[in-house]
């Protein structure tokens, strides 16, 4: 707790940020085509197969093929990962490959797999991040700017109004 001229604010949330939107460096986002997904339709494709991503936040999405799982003819599956308004494709992904994609305008982004049709996912892409001021931090704020304001006043002496100030003496 932090205690300020008779204010009790929680100090973690006065000085802290509320939520990941505030980290200091985007993040990628990841998802994974996971084990047997290329070979029955019934397997989940991507994992998630719905993300949520905010511009200059998280918006650079990492999918990583991790389906090494063989069918009954010893065939392991290789991926590619397109957009289904064509603004980008992966290439065949072999198990461990990895392709990269960063989303620059928000909206819905729906992609699937080229060569396993049951294999689909979603981007949706969320505006700018805005930095927040928590409420805690909002009251610190006007607490302080109140305390240096009585503070100027009270070393003033006669000229502060009588209204702020107790009568001295």
């Amino acid at each position: 707790m932090l205690v300020l001229v008779g204010l009790v604010v929680p100090a973690a949330s006065a000085f802290g940020p509320r939520n990941s939107i505030l980290a200091s460096s985007p993040q990628i986002t990841k998802i994974s085509i996971p084990a047997g997904a290329g070979i029955t339709q019934s397997s989940q494709g991507f994992s998630p197969s719905s993300v949520t991503v905010v511009i200059g936040v998280n918006n650079t999405v990492n999918w990583t093929d991790n389906d090494d799982r063989m069918d009954a003819n010893g065939y392991q599956p290789n991926h590619i990962v397109a957009a289904n308004d064509k603004a980008f494709t992966s290439g065949s992904l072999a198990v461990g490959d990895q392709f990269n994609y960063t989303y620059s305008a928000p909206g819905t982004y729906p992609y699937h797999c080229n060569i396993h049709a049951w294999m689909n996912g979603v981007v949706v892409v969320k505006g700018t991040a805005t930095p927040e001021f928590p409420l805690p931090f909002a009251v610190l704020l006007v607490a302080l700017g109140l305390t240096a304001t009585l503070f100027t006043l009270s070393r003033r002496g006669s000229n502060a109004p009588s209204t702020l100030l107790p009568k001295t003496g």
